[in-house]
């Protein structure tokens, strides 16, 4: 057997196993005629799939620069947090502030997730580092 007849047995079985589970109406259409199989490259293969469209930026209390230059003043994570609680702001606003600020959020996230990782971003990486830069005690022999 040559390698394009296994390639082609493989996609076989795999087209088979997708026909399988198809509901009853669309294996009908597909024997009518009415409906097409068609081919899709997943996203990894170097095509991208298209851009979803911006959503509008949410009005927030206080100008973006405001904000971000209060999270920069800060020293802690929890002021930070409480700061962001206190602006009582929803989750479209705190995705609008992430987008603003520069921060990816993931799309599933939730309100205190959003905070949460803007406060990393803003606050939490600038005193982790300033923990790591720091000299350790001196070792035992």
């Amino acid at each position: 057997m040559t390698d394009s007849a296994e390639l082609t047995h493989e996609v076989l079985l795999r087209v088979a196993e997708f026909l399988r589970k198809l509901p009853t109406e669309q294996l009908e259409d597909l024997a009518a005629g009415t409906a097409r199989l068609e081919v899709v490259a997943k996203p990894s293969s170097g095509r991208r799939l298209p851009a979803r469209a911006a959503t509008a930026p949410v009005e927030l209390p206080r100008p973006v620069d405001e904000i971000g230059a209060a999270l920069s003043a800060l020293v802690d994570r929890a002021a930070a947090a409480r700061y962001l609680d206190d602006l009582h702001l929803s989750v479209a606003q705190l995705r609008s502030l992430a987008t603003g600020l520069g921060i990816a959020v993931a799309s599933k996230a939730t309100k205190t997730q959003t905070r949460d990782t803007i406060v990393q971003w803003t606050v939490g990486r600038r005193a982790d580092a300033k923990i790591l830069s720091r000299p350790g005690a001196p070792r035992r022999p």
